[in-house]
């Protein structure tokens, strides 16, 4: 059972709600980009299965970066931005259709949603745990981890109606969900204005 004490605090709420709608943004165009690059565009299936390198490579060098952000402006700061940033990465899918080119069209989503989650993670990971008594940390992660699941797995069960679509059909459905999810992006940063200010918010101990 959960202690019912966990969720009194407004951080942890924060991070758990922004947590499900980033996440669940994150899943939709991680399986409908390559999707609608193979099906839609008609791009060989070796540029889908590469297309999402940038974000491995981001994460690699921005998440350590990250700690310097949050010692100079908190944790809240890196949180908002990479929302906004993963936001502005569903917006600029719009410009995806049947013609589509990688360089062209498909990069620049990929880019953004790249940096967008390597700016949250690691600060939304270090609040989830600084959030509660460290007997707590490792429900409260667990709890995180659980939420990050299942809006992921909410997203991609609202995906079938696009999955089996084809032709313009398929991009109409792909620019609705794209929609969607910057729409949960949004409501994420929001989700950032939860989070209690404090020592366990606003910095990070130099040690």
């Amino acid at each position: 059972m959960l202690p019912p004490s966990l969720f009194a605090s407004r951080s942890v709420v924060g991070a758990n709600l922004f947590t499900a709608l980033l996440y669940g943004a994150f899943t939709v165009m991680l399986i409908l980009i390559p999707f609608v690059m193979i099906r839609g565009a008609h791009l060989p299936t070796l540029v889908a299965g590469l297309a999402f390198i940038p974000l491995q490579v981001l994460i690699a060098v921005v998440s350590p970066l990250a700690g310097m952000l949050c010692r100079r402006f908190g944790r809240r700061l890196p949180l908002f931005a990479g929302g906004a940033v993963v936001a502005l990465g569903c917006a600029m899918a719009f410009r995806v259709d049947s013609n589509a080119t990688y360089w062209a069209d498909i990069f620049a989503p990929v880019l953004l949603l790249s940096l967008g989650m390597s700016l949250a993670i690691a600060p939304l990971t270090t609040l989830v745990l600084t959030s509660v008594a460290s007997d707590r940390a490792g429900t409260a992660s667990g709890v995180n981890s659980a939420v990050s699941r299942a809006g992921s797995l909410f997203a991609i069960a609202l995906l079938g109606g696009v999955l089996q679509q084809g032709g313009p059909q398929l991009f109409s459905g792909f620019h609705m969900a794209m929609a969607v999810a910057a729409v949960a992006c949004v409501l994420a940063t929001l989700a950032v204005f939860i989070i209690e200010p404090g020592p366990h918010v606003d910095f990070i101990p130099s040690d």
